[in-house]
């Protein structure tokens, strides 16, 4: 089941996010897919905490252009349930979890 979130300013929603994770081999597939709601391009920075570990992700950085959806996979260890987050350049980062893998 995906987790979803989106994040709005003063102005309106600035951002649509969705966060899935999958086993595959031997990892989980953490797939982020961001949807841009804002009349400009922008940058999202994508990482997550393992939360039985605490350890950071590596951040990936995704350019997604207004009205499109980015999509991005990060990886972690398998069993395990993680927060996820999404920082656009412009506004503040959206926070999701707990979210955990299923079986595809």
């Amino acid at each position: 089941m995906a987790r979803r979130a989106i994040a709005a300013d003063a102005i309106g929603a600035t951002v649509n996010v969705a966060v899935t994770a999958l086993d595959v081999q031997d990892v989980t597939a953490i797939v982020y897919d961001v949807t841009n709601l804002q009349a400009t391009t922008e940058n999202y920075t994508l990482s997550y905490v393992d939360d039985r570990t605490g350890r950071q992700s590596r951040a990936k950085v995704i350019t997604v252009d207004p009205g499109e959806t980015g999509t991005a996979t990060l990886y972690g260890g398998l069993n395990r349930t993680f927060t996820a987050k999404v920082c656009p350049d412009t506004s503040p980062c959206v926070v999701i979890g707990p979210v955990s893998e299923q079986t595809p």
